[in-house]
């Protein structure tokens, strides 16, 4: 998808990526940007060995971000070497990352090229029983991140968002959001007050949350990498890892409604009553980033836009109701 924050890289500037990585002992025989993806940008870079690997390279530095998005890249690439040391989780292997802009203008990272299509292009690949089984064990491989145990709420590479409990730090989430608005001409039908308020009339609903643990937090089916049998190479972008609660990544992925895939990752689909308050706050929480999204990305697909905003006002009617 077409967003100002994906940097085009010139072929002198990815010379210069893989002679730094490489000490000049790589010839390139091709290269194709992926087109997939809203934020980071990422080529799919083919030696004439014939391995294969992929770069992705972080927004320009004068393009202006959300502010959960600062460092996103830090966090990628921490969290997939977390993932891989402390889990049987498929991740691709990191093979280099500079953060230094001194190669290039933008951090990047080179990482192991995975086999397979994303498997939300797969759907009728595969007969009822394979999906099943494939939703399933990304279920139970969100189910093993979680078992990675967390220091605080909150943003791994941002101090200003880490917190010991979770209630303060999902409202500083908020507050970012609607500061992130601020900055831009955009209307939403609803202030910070009413929202804040809202969250602060039931914020007993956040405070039985009491362990932070590691989340993907963007776990849907374009994330997961397939392969022609139904076997799962890999889960990608993991920019958005955040130390929060299960219900989060569940919502976040979209699966807040299907049954299987919450008992495959360890939750009752029987929600408590302070969990359907949150549920609520994360589906809104959710929307209500990809909305303010839209005018710092620039988003060209109307389809696209017309959907999140009419969700996000669904999803603001819901909260009012509580």
């Amino acid at each position: 998808m077409e967003s100002v924050t994906k940097k085009v890289i010139s072929e002198e500037e990815l010379k210069k990526i893989l002679d730094s990585v490489y000490n000049y002992k790589r010839k390139l025989m091709s290269y194709l940007e992926l087109t997939d993806g809203c934020f980071n940008n990422s080529y799919h870079l083919i030696f004439e060995d014939g391995e294969q690997v992929v770069l992705k390279v972080a927004p320009p530095k004068d393009v202006e971000v959300l502010t959960y998005e600062k460092n996103m890249m830090e966090t990628e690439v921490q969290v997939m070497r977390m993932v891989e040391e402390n889990t049987c989780v498929p991740v691709p292997h990191i093979i280099a990352f500079d953060c230094s802009k001194t190669i290039i203008d933008s951090p990047f990272f080179l990482m192991e090229y995975l086999e397979g299509e994303p498997f939300n292009k797969l759907y009728d690949k595969f007969s009822d029983e394979i999906l099943l089984g494939i939703h399933k064990k990304v279920a139970s491989y969100a189910k093993e991140i979680h078992q990675v145990k967390a220091p605080f709420f909150g943003l791994l590479n941002q101090t200003s968002c880490q917190f010991q409990t979770w209630y303060p730090c999902f409202v500083k989430l908020m507050k970012d959001l609607f500061d992130d608005l601020s900055r831009k001409d955009y209307v939403v039908p609803f202030s910070e007050d009413e929202i804040m308020n809202i969250l602060f009339e039931n914020q007993e609903a956040f405070m039985e949350v009491k362990e932070p643990v590691l989340l993907h937090k963007d776990i849907w089916d374009g994330n997961v990498f397939v392969r022609e049998d139904g076997t799962i190479s890999g889960l990608i972008d993991f920019e958005r890892a955040i130390y929060a609660e299960p219900l989060l990544d569940l919502v976040c992925s979209m699966k807040e409604e299907t049954v299987h895939y919450i008992r495959a990752i360890g939750l009752s689909e029987d929600f408590t009553e302070n969990e359907k308050i949150r549920i609520a706050f994360y589906r809104f929480y959710l929307f209500f980033m990809m909305s303010i999204e839209i005018p710092y990305r620039k988003y060209s697909d109307q389809g696209f836009i017309d959907w999140i905003e009419k969700v996000m006002r669904e999803h603001y009617q819901a909260l009012k109701k509580l």
